[in-house]
C-alpha cells in the first residue's frame, strides 16, 4: 500500500515537471498553449513586431543602352521664311466720366465711387 502511493506520487512530480517544461517551451517558442497568433496581437503590445504592412521591395530598372545611329549626310536646303501677321489694337471705348472729365464738365455732384474707379484705372 504505501509503496503504490509512494509510486503514484513520484508519477505526479514527473508529469508535472513535464507539463511545466512543455508550457515553458510553448510560451518561449511562440507556439502551443502560450502563442498568440499575429494577427491577434493588439497595439502597443512589446514582443515579436508582427501585425505591420510588409512592405515590397523595389526592383531596380536595368538602363537601356542606347544604339547610336549613323548620321546621313543630307543636301542643305534653304528655308523660306514665314511672314508673321500683325495683329490689330483694339480702341478702348471711353466711359462717360472719362469724356466728362476731358471736357471739364465734371461735377461733384457725381458719385465719388465713380470718379475714384476712372482714376484707378488709369
Amino acid at each position: 500500500m504505501f509503496v503504490t502511493t509512494v509510486m503514484m506520487v513520484e508519477v505526479g512530480v514527473l508529469v508535472v515537471e513535464v507539463v511545466s517544461v512543455a508550457v515553458i517551451l510553448a510560451i518561449v517558442t511562440d507556439e502551443g498553449i502560450g502563442y498568440r497568433g499575429k494577427e491577434e496581437k493588439r497595439w502597443g503590445e512589446r514582443g515579436e513586431g508582427g501585425g505591420g504592412r510588409e512592405k515590397k521591395k523595389k526592383k531596380k530598372k536595368k538602363k537601356k543602352k542606347k544604339k547610336k545611329k549613323k548620321k546621313k549626310m543630307k543636301k542643305m536646303k534653304k528655308k523660306k521664311k514665314k511672314k508673321k501677321k500683325k495683329k490689330k489694337k483694339k480702341k478702348k471705348k471711353k466711359k462717360k466720366t472719362e469724356r466728362k472729365i476731358k471736357r471739364g464738365s465734371f461735377k461733384m455732384t457725381e458719385p465719388r465711387s465713380e470718379l475714384f474707379r476712372y482714376l484707378r484705372s488709369g
